[in-house]
């Protein structure tokens, strides 16, 4: 029995379980539980929220079989499945009207892979809308641009592409990193891009122009990440050198840095900009392992903390109001001998 027949068949762990054994700490929301929507189950990838904050995507890989789930974000029901792959899914995400879905898609243990493409699905049947190809081996990282019409993808050819969303047109490819694209996000306004790499950068571009306009350089480490804050005007990034790294934008200047135990994952911004969620590789601390801290921007203090997520927390989502975080982790380089999880805690109020 394949993933697919064993998840749909069977939910794993209810929220209700995992809510009396898991609770969030320090700063005002100590005493919060959190639920696990889906445990036991193949490294999960990636995850992000529908706009409306009704539903949540998650990708997994177990060394065999990819696929995607789309389930409610409130009590995990799984309301879609969308058939498997034989090659890794490493980015979903919902389009900002939440009727599509796109995945980046390839293997990423050596970079070579029998498929290296964008694909596009309708969110509500499943229906597969295009497939864009161009890149020439694993993609990584996928976004859509804020008001949908664009698609930007990273990948291990180094090239960051843009793509006409409802066409598949390709428009641009852009060249500048020197080694594997790990992040691409666009900022708020639609008119800049950001991209990290495994040379250590962040970049920015200019959409428009189809050029790059900034270099940033402080990491000494593989960069893994990359958000912009919700008005644009900051920049987040999360590398191997165990650092977050927090630029103003429009100087391209460093603003500070949080430096956590372990390499960093994945980095959120909440839609208010107040908090900034990063997941890394799991460390030890108060007597338990963790791969989730949460900062808040005014301070540069740590928030609370997140009790029992074990495994490395390989992407963040905020749910649209902002009061729900989900953490998708899984040992991603071991799919075959570990485990992965969704995971959604409850934020408080602002």
């Amino acid at each position: 029995m394949g993933i697919f027949d064993r998840l749909l068949g069977k939910r794993t762990t209810s929220p209700k379980e995992e809510q009396a054994k898991a609770e969030m700490t320090g700063g005002p929301a100590a005493q919060r539980p959190t639920s696990t929507l889906f445990s036991n189950i193949p490294p999960v990838s990636s995850v992000d929220f529908s706009p409306d904050g009704k539903l949540l995507t998650f990708a997994f890989f177990d060394g065999e079989e990819a696929g995607a789930f789309v389930g409610d974000a409130t009590n995990g029901k799984l309301l879609l499945a969308i058939s498997p792959y034989k090659e890794s899914i490493n980015c979903v995400t919902f389009s900002p009207d939440g009727r599509r879905l796109a995945w980046a898609i390839g293997g990423t243990k050596t970079g070579e892979t029998r498929l290296a493409e964008v694909r596009v699905w309708d969110s509500g049947s499943g229906g597969e809308l295009l497939t864009l190809k161009g890149h020439t081996r694993a993609v990584v990282s996928v976004a859509f641009s804020p008001d949908g019409t664009l698609l930007a993808s990273g990948g291990y050819d180094n090239r960051l592409r843009l793509w006409d969303s409802t066409t598949g047109k390709e428009l641009a490819s852009l060249e500048g990193h020197r080694s594997y694209m790990s992040g691409v996000a666009f900022d708020p306004s639609g008119k800049r891009l950001a991209s990290s790499a495994f040379d250590n950068t962040v970049r920015l571009w200019d959409v428009r122009a189809r050029k790059e306009i900034a270099v940033l350089k402080n990491h000494a480490g593989y960069v893994t990440c990359v958000t912009f804050s919700p008005d644009g005007n900051l920049l987040a990034s999360g590398s191997f050198d165990k650092t977050v790294r927090v630029w103003d934008v429009p100087s391209g200047r460093e603003v500070f840095s949080i430096t956590h135990p372990t390499s960093v994952l994945s980095v959120s911004f909440s839609p208010d900009g107040r908090l900034l969620a990063c997941g890394t590789v799991p460390f030890f601390t108060m007597g338990e392992m963790e791969s989730v801290k949460i900062w808040d921007m005014t301070s540069k203090q740590e928030a609370f903390h997140v009790k029992r997520c074990t495994v490395d927390c390989n992407s963040l989502a905020f749910s649209p109001d902002g009061r729900r975080l989900a953490c998708a982790a899984g040992d991603l380089f071991n799919p075959k001998t570990t485990f992965g999880e969704v995971k959604v805690w409850p934020l408080p109020p602002a």
